[in-house]
């Protein structure tokens, strides 16, 4: 009986997705200013998100009450609520801040705050007013690379959450891409930013989802810093790193005692199994989350 009741909890939750999406295109607006109900993980007292208006993170977000609350949830089931334990959040490809908010919104955990990095315009003034009711979560709009430079970010007008540096992916029906400058930062530089915002002592929760970047910001970030991370959800994607970010990638992964992965029912997987995904250099994707 529960899971016939589950299955149409879902039915109803992909027909109210596709009905706001519907009523959302009618709006001539790039977003609107929604407020979650009580019991939503995006709820922080009245205060309000800035959604946009697109087909994707906008329906599901105002369906569901959340965004991919699974993820948060799993990576807040890694972490200690005994009230004493603080952590320090870096979410890189923050996007509008739905995660940060889900996560800092928390009752049971202890956060100190989070370093936010969106170089997307107006993804950057979403994520700004959305974690403005969080205490000490900053956005920085920069993206991490592996030097200070500057670089085209591709974005799909039509999918806020769809933003690269590498071009997007042919094949896919899209709404429009747009393309803008954006600030390049190497770790070493944003390390250094997220320290002169705050001492950072606390254990480090570390997020990232660049749509292909992740694993070129990853080797970029210092040593010292990986020391202190004690979970990780990164998106993995190969298809163009170099031979020393993957190395540099593995050596990384291979530091942390437990890694599964999430799309597979947390399935445990092996640096073998990781490297061998990753040396096809596919277009394919992979959930990742590493914890100590």
């Amino acid at each position: 009986m529960t899971s016939v009741t589950a299955l149409f909890d879902w039915i109803d939750y992909k027909r109210k997705r596709r009905a706001i999406g519907r009523l959302l295109e009618e709006f001539d607006a790039p977003f609107i200013y929604w407020r979650p109900k009580e019991g939503s993980a995006l709820r922080v007292g009245e205060t309000t998100l800035r959604i946009p208006l697109d087909g994707i993170i906008g329906p599901r977000t105002m369906a569901y009450g959340h965004w991919h609350g699974e993820h948060t949830s799993l990576i807040e089931s890694k972490l200690a609520a005994d009230g004493g334990t603080k952590y320090f959040l870096i979410d890189v490809g923050a996007n509008i801040g739905l995660v940060t908010r889900q996560l800092l919104a928390s009752e049971t955990l202890h956060w100190t705050g989070a370093a936010c990095f969106e170089p997307e315009t107006s993804n950057l003034e979403s994520l700004r007013w959305n974690i403005a009711p969080l205490d000490n979560a900053a956005a920085f709009p920069v993206a991490i690379s592996d030097k200070d430079s500057v670089a085209t970010l591709h974005v799909d007008l039509g999918n806020a959450g769809d933003c690269s540096l590498d071009r997007l992916p042919d094949g896919i029906k899209r709404a429009g891409v747009s393309s803008q400058e954006v600030t390049l930062v190497s770790g070493a530089t944003a390390y250094d930013m997220i320290r002169q915002l705050h001492g950072v002592e606390e254990r480090i929760v570390w997020k990232s989802d660049t749509q292909g970047h992740d694993l070129t910001i990853m080797a970029s970030m210092p040593r010292e810093l990986w020391a202190r991370v004690c979970v990780a959800m990164v998106e993995v994607r190969c298809s163009t790193v170099s031979d020393d970010t993957l190395r540099r990638f593995l050596e990384i992964a291979a530091d942390f005692p437990h890694r599964t992965w999430i799309k597979r029912g947390e399935q445990s997987i092996t640096l073998d199994q990781l490297r061998t995904f990753c040396e096809r250099r596919s277009s394919s994707e992979l959930d990742l989350l590493l914890y100590r």
